[in-house]
């Protein structure tokens, strides 16, 4: 059973991932928990200290109920196991990092940023949540099917890294899965081979289908792998937004699992 912590707002991106959360069931047991941190910076600073506080922090929760439970009527049509959610306030990164990590969950799931820009996508990777979060990290700017997987590969770490995840995250293995060993670098080429990555692969119990190269203008492989709907990346933390891999990442706009090496 893969534990699964979606983090919802009122908002477009947040029924996009959490749609998408609904869709892994489709392919693997998922017990889904929605989160909404409700910032005290919308509604105005605390005062005070006690009784007046827990009376504002409930006064919070109530108001963020609220904003999400239209959001959750709508899609508990999709998904008739999903829980009530966590609605708590206080700052999103340190309530999201505390959840993660009392709750032991498998995976954490949030919507795009918006818009959606390589300078966006940058800025939500150096967040607290992706430099600390004990478990992968899936980013869903796009509603897509699940089935076809592209696996970026630079290196046995990175590859066991991303194989062992999907083997946690998808134990049926019911998804095709390609693999790029191209940095988008031709300097920067993976010093794994083809031969090593499927062996890797086959260790953790999936058969590739292909190999794929990506090379030419950004735009071009953009539209290339638009027929994917999960890209799969091995991170190093701290993480460092400025390399092609990250550039090229914040133009696709296609659900992306992050795994930490």
């Amino acid at each position: 059973m893969t534990k699964t912590l979606v983090s919802i707002d009122a908002d477009l991106a947040s029924s996009i991932a959490l749609r998408y959360a609904c869709q892994l069931a489709t392919v693997a047991e998922v017990d889904i928990q929605t989160i909404h941190i409700h910032e005290p910076t919308r509604t105005g600073l605390a005062m005070g200290s006690g009784w007046a506080r827990r009376t504002w922090e409930k006064e919070l929760v109530a108001e963020g109920k609220k904003e999400i439970s239209s959001l959750l009527v709508a899609e508990s049509s999709c998904y008739r196991a999903l829980k009530d959610p966590l609605v708590m306030p206080g700052d999103h990164d340190t309530e999201i990092l505390k959840e993660l990590e009392h709750g032991q969950y498998d995976l954490y799931v949030e919507g795009g940023p918006a818009p959606f820009t390589p300078k966006t996508f940058a800025k939500r990777l150096e967040s607290r949540v992706y430099q600390r979060a004990p478990c992968p990290v899936l980013q869903v700017p796009n509603l897509l099917p699940l089935s076809d997987v592209l696996c970026f590969i630079r290196d046995d770490t990175g590859c066991r890294c991303a194989f062992s995840s999907l083997k946690q995250l998808f134990p049926g293995g019911n998804l095709q899965v390609d693999i790029s060993l191209s940095s988008l670098r031709q300097q920067d080429n993976a010093s794994l081979q083809e031969d090593a990555a499927r062996k890797v692969a086959s260790e953790f119990g999936w058969t590739l289908r292909a190999t794929r190269e990506f090379q030419g203008e950004s735009e071009a492989l953009v539209d290339e792998m638009k027929g994917y709907g999960l890209i799969v990346v091995a991170m190093d933390r701290p993480v460092k937004t400025r390399n092609p891999l990250v550039e090229f990442l914040g133009q696709l706009s296609l659900p992306t699992l992050f795994c930490w090496r």
